[in-house]
């Protein structure tokens, strides 16, 4: 693979951080495990009886390939494929 092209070398995109939260079962990634909309999350999950995960930090390059979109509250900036 040509430098650049693994998620793990290339540039971080504008509007993002190198390295993210996640939940086992969530499908987007946060800036902070107190993320308000991570909060909300884990609480609906809860009260339809489902399991809820403790947040885990991971590099962004990790999120992304799990094809999991940026939290809106925590990345407003950011949409992908737009340069910022």
């Amino acid at each position: 693979m040509i430098v650049g092209q693994c998620g793990h070398c290339k540039p971080v995109p504008p509007g993002l951080t190198a390295r993210v939260w996640i939940t086992r079962g969530g499908t987007v990634f946060h800036r902070s495990p107190a993320c308000e909309a991570l909060g909300d999350g884990q609480a609906r999950a809860a009260r339809f009886g489902m399991e809820v995960h403790r947040p885990v930090q991971v590099p962004l390059a990790t999120a992304m390939g799990e094809r999991r979109g940026a939290c809106i509250p925590c990345f407003p900036g950011y949409r992908p494929g737009v340069a910022g």
